[in-house]
């Protein structure tokens, strides 16, 4: 039987919908002992909701601290255990740092932001975005022990099901050396409780085009409609008009909603690198030659201070009637 370990994410009671979808990917291996690995103040809490979603033993690491590198791998690695074992996490901040530490750890392959992944322990086949999302890469892992991050969306999220309570296993907080210690100085949040761009399932994001930080105005009535996340550009957010939290690509957030709108945004390569893998994207330009266009699925060539406020009246009026 093959033994699938998840790392949930969570808030203290909620749990991510990112890890959500990875512990579908769990669900979906064929005879797979799904297990799970949940660290943070409020671990045991969330660890017994773990079982709706097939999960049959969780281990539980109660941590009041900020995130820190050393305690995380340590965790990962105790309930990693010494066999064969499929590692799978959503590719946050967070499993993009410990993730490929605990692969040098367990001496054993890690690959990041995957979008399909098929097989069984032992014969896993994966598929990846390269060279900033031009072309994908299938990779197959006949290792015993694999680490797997998922890139959040580009799995199906599973509906809680009616499981048991799971085996809980608590773990002590690991001892991390001197040398390996991190310490957190300041945790800085967003002032508003907008939604995760990577987990959000529309995005409206505004470019260079938007014109200014007021720019963005044009923009937040439709976000509001539609219940989406705004985004951006790096042009805008170098520019100081929004705040880095927003931006879309290489050197931002990787998204993938099912529904992208690009406003006024050219389409740079660094920037279809975080979002090309959308289910559908939506161009608004007046620059007929943006590369934008060319994986749009809808472009619209013209003034968005002209399309997206009439773009929103109109669903608005959709959604009334």
């Amino acid at each position: 039987m093959s033994r699938v370990l998840v790392y949930v994410e969570h808030d203290g009671e909620a749990i991510r919908k990112g890890s959500r979808q990875a512990l579908g990917v769990a669900a979906s291996i064929g005879g797979a002992q799904v297990e799970a690995l949940v660290i943070g103040k409020g671990a045991a809490g969330v660890a017994a909701k773990l079982g709706a979603y097939g999960v049959t033993k969780v281990h539980a690491v109660e941590y009041d601290g900020a995130y820190a590198t050393g305690v995380w791998t340590g965790a990962a690695q105790s309930a990693a255990g010494d066999g064969d074992c499929l590692i799978l996490a959503s590719h946050t901040s967070f499993a993009r740092d410990f993730a490929p530490r605990l692969g040098a750890r367990l001496s054993c392959p890690q690959v990041s932001d995957i979008v399909e992944l098929s097989g069984d322990l032992g014969g896993i086949e994966v598929k990846r975005p390269i060279f900033a999302g031009k072309a994908f890469e299938t990779l197959k892992s006949e290792a015993g022990r694999l680490i797997v991050t998922l890139r959040p969306n580009a799995f199906a999220e599973p509906e809680a099901g009616g499981g048991g309570a799971p085996e809980i296993n608590e773990i002590a907080v690991p001892e991390v050396p001197a040398a390996l210690q991190t310490t957190v100085i300041e945790v800085l949040k967003p002032d508003t409780e907008e939604i995760d761009l990577t987990e959000a399932d529309v995005i409206v994001s505004g470019g260079i085009g938007v014109g200014g930080p007021e720019g963005f105005d044009t923009l937040r009535p439709l976000q509001k409609t539609l219940g989406a996340a705004l985004g951006s550009s790096r042009a805008a957010v170098l520019a100081g008009w929004i705040s880095p939290d927003h931006q879309v690509g290489q050197t931002g957030k990787t998204v993938s909603p099912q529904l992208y709108i690009a406003c006024g945004i050219s389409g740079a390569i660094q920037h279809r690198a975080g979002m090309s893998s959308s289910k559908c994207i939506v161009a608004i330009n007046k620059d007929p030659q943006a590369p934008i266009f060319e994986i749009a699925d809808y472009g619209i060539v013209a003034d968005l201070f002209k399309v997206v406020p009439a773009f929103n009246e109109a669903i608005a009026k959709i959604k009334a009637s």
